[in-house]
């Protein structure tokens, strides 16, 4: 179903786009018949190259190349379609035969009803059936061609689609989305083949004047070359020597150079000669659209509207620059009235601290004279401390009392342990005594 849709959405335009070639066909044709049955001579279509054949067997070979082209991508990752008939193409070729024998038919009941030789008639003995039937049978074949085409790229489309899970693509369009694509399709169509028959338009008009152009240019390159080939002659017959190989490879170098460094030249030449016309053409373009009438332009329109934003924002800088100044005069009045209230109450403070000075130094005073009397009392404290300290003694003293019980219950217990000791000495010494009295 998505194949289907996709389809459809390619391949509704392409009646539309053979009726187009067509027309173009059907209106090159008119073009060289007029041209062929002109009596003007001084212009010949046969003097341009590009139109000596008809358009539609261009895009027949390019259609041919293209296939070709085609044929290379069963190398890029597409499986090669089996040769094989297809019912289509075959009902396709009825479908012609039968459509030739109808257009064979149509032209002898044309032939035979036309009794009265007018000028209609003489321009349908000038037809050429075989020419009108092979260039439909180019057509047919270019819209064949394109059908197969477009639907083998359609398949593969939808392959890439679904291998990429890319569900967007198969969502079914409304019909004003559908309707909306359709005729931008065909506007995109219709711009396409207005820009192919302005460009051959163009083609035919410049084509005298740009073979002239043409011919000028290989002229003057033709000199250039000349001139350029000259000129490496005389370098070398005035500064090469036969026996010295270095000088004749420096000044090839040395030419080479040159040529590059001339060839950059010329083609920085060449770019700013394109925009130096390219500017021309705009600053034409840009003064014709400037130039309003005879006596009002763009450029005076935007020197007076400059001009007026210049005064407008002097007149913004002169509002400015008052606003400043009276907020400047605001603020040092506020600021002159602001010191004078701070001087007033500068003075009431100064006159308070001078009141909280003379009390603070009389309490200065008052407070000396208690810590003199302070420290003389504690100075005889002091004296009556050391005092009772010197007739108290050791009693005075806790800690050296404590360190004293201390040391005299360890003085009794070395006393207790040396008694001890004595007392072992002397059973040891009678022990001594006693073996030393039974070895004699």
């Amino acid at each position: 179903m998505a194949s289907l849709r996709i389809q459809r959405r390619t391949w509704t335009p392409v009646p539309a786009r053979r009726r187009n070639r067509l027309e173009t066909w059907t209106k090159s044709n008119r073009l060289r018949r007029r041209l062929q049955e002109s009596e003007v001579d001084s212009f010949d279509v046969s003097d341009i190259p590009e139109f000596d054949e008809i358009p539609v067997v261009k895009r027949v070979e390019q259609n041919q190349d293209s296939i070709d082209a085609f044929s290379t991508l069963s190398k890029v990752a597409f499986a090669v379609p089996e040769v094989r008939d297809d019912p289509v193409i075959s009902h396709a070729l009825e479908i012609k035969a039968v459509v030739r024998e109808l257009l064979y038919d149509l032209f002898e009941e044309t032939a035979s009803l036309s009794d009265i030789h007018n000028k209609d008639n003489k321009i349908r003995a000038k037809l050429d059936k075989n020419k009108l039937l092979t260039e439909l049978d180019k057509v047919i074949t270019t819209y064949l061609y394109e059908k197969y085409t477009n639907e083998m790229v359609g398949n593969r489309l939808v392959e890439y689609y679904k291998r990429n899970r890319n569900a967007r693509v198969f969502a079914t369009l409304s019909p004003e989305n559908e309707k909306r694509f359709h005729s931008r399709y065909m506007h995109a169509l219709a711009l396409l083949d207005s820009l192919k028959y302005r460009l051959d338009v163009a083609k035919h008009k410049h084509a005298i004047q740009m073979n002239r152009v043409i011919l000028d240019l290989h002229s003057a390159q033709s000199v250039a070359s000349i001139t350029e080939e000259r000129l490496e002659h005389l370098f070398r017959e005035h500064l090469v020597r036969p026996e010295s190989d270095n000088l004749r490879r420096l000044v090839d170098r040395e030419l080479r150079m040159m040529t590059a460094k001339r060839n950059e030249i010329s083609d920085s030449r060449l770019f700013l000669i394109t925009r130096k016309h390219t500017l021309g053409r705009i600053m034409g373009k840009i003064k014709e659209l400037d130039t309003l009438s005879e006596t009002l332009s763009i450029e005076d329109f935007l020197s007076v509207q400059n001009n007026v934003f210049a005064l407008q924002k002097k007149i913004e800088e002169r509002n400015t620059d008052l606003k400043r100044m009276r907020t400047q005069f605001l603020m040092d009045v506020h600021l002159t009235r602001h010191n004078r209230e701070k001087a007033l109450a500068l003075a009431e403070n100064f006159e308070l601290s001078k009141i909280r000075l003379k009390n603070a130094m009389k309490n200065q005073t008052d407070l000396r004279r208690r810590l003199y009397e302070v420290k003389l009392e504690r100075k005889k404290m002091r004296q009556q401390s050391r005092d009772m300290t010197f007739h108290g003694g050791i009693l005075a003293m806790p800690s050296l009392m404590y360190d004293y019980d201390n040391t005299v219950e360890r003085l009794k217990e070395k006393r207790e342990t040396v008694a001890k000791l004595r007392e072992t000495l002397k059973s040891l010494q009678r022990r001594l005594s006693y073996v030393e009295g039974r070895s004699i």
